[in-house]
């Protein structure tokens, strides 16, 4: 499997308020990456490190262009 990141990709960290995704988050934004928000049900209108948090991707992603993903949530709160 090929991973194409561009200057140009933009996006969302699943989990965003979790301890490892907040340090994912950090060290992303000072290496220069574009993350367009967060996602962690129930706590919409928070931010972490400026980055917005949202309840659901959907909110995110019919506002936003969203190219990537990445998820720090433990398997057992994942559905497929």
């Amino acid at each position: 499997m090929s991973i194409l990141i561009r200057k140009d990709t933009t996006f969302i960290v699943q989990g965003i308020t979790g301890r490892e995704a907040v340090s994912l988050t950090r060290e992303n934004l000072e290496y220069g990456s574009k993350i367009v928000g967060g996602v962690t049900p129930g706590r919409a209108g928070r931010d972490v490190y400026g980055v917005p948090v949202f309840d659901c991707v959907r909110d995110i992603t019919k506002n936003q262009k969203v190219t990537g993903s990445v998820v720090c949530v433990p398997p057992k709160f994942t559905r497929d």
